[in-house]
């Protein structure tokens, strides 16, 4: 990566947790294994500079292909960490490939070896060695924070008091009441396996509505957008919600209040 940044990478199984690295230009770490009798065995890394986050699977058992196989040589695989995201060496071309998310590819069970390594010129990398039994998602880098921060807002007119109780499947935010011009907020850090959900059910002393306030997107980035990929604004007014377009600095009405409760 350019200008000598340290990468941070959390890598593991369901049953190996690495732990938390920093890895610097020209160093390097590595890990080795063996692939269980299921055909199950799983690794993931979770990585991120200063400004950008990337996660994705490192090591993936694949049954029909060798899309995985002829990149690694049948022996090392390389991840690499460059600044426009996270490539694939290709190592019988002497290339690396970046850009799409790729497939999968398999060996038969054996001892396998993960290298972390980082050079100057060529970026932080990620590698598995011996016969590979993997699947890598490419990615690039994504823009956002480790926590993001939702904020629901009572603007509405007349001094009317919003009511609102907001949730994900593990987290109860709780019934708040919001005073005219106040807010609520709260903030988390989005799961590994990107199925993060948030949702409200707000009312005044006549309406409601209930909507989503947070979920995870995986081809648009229609709310990304909005909350500038870190902080959505949910405001209460007298129409109904509307979700703030931080970089347009307008708001756009997206739910309508709905009569009784």
């Amino acid at each position: 990566m350019g200008a000598s940044r340290t990468l941070v990478a959390h890598c593991e199984s369901l049953d190996d947790d690495l732990g938390i690295r920093d890895i610097s230009d020209g160093n390097e770490f590595n890990w080795s294994f063996r692939e269980n009798l299921s055909g199950s065995t799983l690794y993931w890394c979770d990585m991120h500079n200063d400004h950008q986050h990337a996660s994705f699977k490192v090591f993936w058992p694949e049954r029909n292909h060798s899309w995985l196989r002829y990149r690694c040589n049948y022996k090392e695989c390389f991840w690499i960490a460059k600044d426009d995201g996270i490539y694939l060496r290709v190592i019988p071309e002497s290339r690396e490939d970046g850009g799409a998310r790729r497939k999968q590819a398999v060996e038969d069970p054996t001892r396998h070896k993960t290298i972390t390594h980082s050079t100057a010129k060529q970026g932080q990398t990620l590698a598995l060695s011996t016969p590979c039994l993997a699947n890598f998602h490419e990615d690039k880098w994504e823009l956002r924070p480790e926590r993001w921060h939702v904020h629901v807002v009572n603007n509405l007119g007349a001094r009317k008091t919003l009511f609102a109780h907001c949730q994900s499947k593990n987290d109860d935010i709780g019934n708040r009441t919001i005073a005219p011009g106040a807010e609520i907020t709260w903030s988390f850090k989005p799961n590994f396996f990107g199925t993060t959900l948030y949702w409200c059910y707000t009312r005044t002393d006549h309406e409601h509505t209930a909507f989503d306030v947070y979920w995870e997107e995986s081809k648009h980035n229609w709310l990304r957008y909005r909350c500038n990929y870190k902080e959505c604004f949910w405001i209460a007014k007298d129409d109904g919600f509307y979700i703030r377009i931080i970089p347009e600095k307008r708001d756009e009405l997206i739910h309508k209040w709905e009569p009784g409760w």
